[in-house]
């Protein structure tokens, strides 16, 4: 049974059971005599309460012309069908229940739209407040998904980076342009779906696409959205910011140890070309006279010295080349 049928027998049965307290509170009032004016505003609080009640103008109408019918036949002197009285009757009270029903519709109106204004406001504080925790480009787009769908009641695609070949015409349209098209809209209208540009500093960075739209959406959940939209750009670049400053730490980082790195090799290296240097003098100064065990020492000290100096300079080569 649906939601429609299930209210239409709700606001029956409340009808029946009204008429029927009404018209024994009626009975007990004619019963001690109590004035038939009286007996008339039992009537009309009846009309009033089912008005009120069922905020049905079928409903409201069926029970004033059954007040009034029952007015006119069992409270009268004789109990005999009074046409006159049940006209006079008939026409009050259908006007009494036109106005309060009309009345009971537009404020129901007004109370349900600004419950659901209220319950957007609260979905976007709560989807504000979950997006300031969400980290990395694609648990952004996954959040704004989940967001989004739950604000427009519709399911969304959040979009950035659009490409050239992209087959959605109205998505290229709208990334090309900064501007809305779609269901409900001058462009593209009719495309089952609403584009919705996602800016970022005056610069188009996506486009927002709710989809299967039966009804154009009312202002209140634009705004909200497009709030919500506008909190994602910042998030995406305090995303971006995050990833860039990551990127110049870690190059920094990498250039300080290089720097250091080199330093260490350059202290480590002098000491030693300073030391080939004065054995090479040595043996330059005193080779004839220099005994040839020293000599083939010396050699050997200045082989293991000079491989130790290519071995290094081959590794500061490897280390400024990345």
């Amino acid at each position: 049974m649906s939601r429609k049928t299930k209210t239409w027998i709700s606001n029956i049965l409340q009808t029946v059971i009204i008429y029927v307290l009404t018209t024994l509170m009626a009975y007990v009032l004619n019963l001690y005599h109590l004035g038939y004016n009286n007996l008339k505003m039992v009537f009309l609080l009846g009309v009033l309460i089912v008005s009120m009640q069922t905020h049905s103008f079928v409903l409201s109408i069926l029970a004033a012309l059954a007040f009034a019918a029952t007015d006119a036949y069992f409270f009268t002197d004789p109990y005999t069908f009074n046409g006159e009285s049940f006209v006079l009757s008939a026409a009050f009270f259908l006007v009494i229940a036109l106005v309060v029903t009309l009345l009971a519709i537009r404020l129901q109106k007004q109370t349900e739209a600004s419950q659901k204004k209220e319950q957007l406001h609260k979905d976007l504080y709560k989807a504000s407040e979950g997006l300031i925790k969400v980290q990395g480009m694609e648990n952004i787009d996954a959040y704004a998904d989940k967001a989004l769908t739950k604000l427009a009641g519709h399911p969304v695609d959040f979009c950035v980076d659009i490409k050239k070949d992209d087959p959605d015409e109205a998505k290229l349209w709208c990334y090309k342009n900064s501007a809305r098209c779609g269901f409900g809209e001058v462009d593209f209208p009719d495309s089952p779906n609403q584009y919705l540009p996602i800016r970022s500093h005056r610069k188009t960075i996506g486009v927002l696409v709710i989809k299967d739209i039966d009804d154009k959406l009312d202002s209140s959940t634009m705004g909200c959205i497009q709030s919500f939209v506008s909190q994602i750009a910042m998030a995406i670049e305090r995303n971006d910011l995050e990833e860039r400053n990551k990127k110049e730490s870690a190059a920094f980082a990498r250039e300080k140890i290089k720097g250091t790195v080199m330093k260490s090799l350059s202290h480590d290296m002098y000491p030693r070309i300073l030391e080939i240097e004065k054995q090479v003098k040595n043996l330059r100064d005193h080779e004839d006279t220099m005994p040839a065990e020293e000599r083939a020492q010396i050699y050997e000290h200045l082989d293991q010295e000079s491989g130790y100096l290519a071995d290094t300079v081959e590794n500061i080569m490897e280390i400024t080349s990345r």
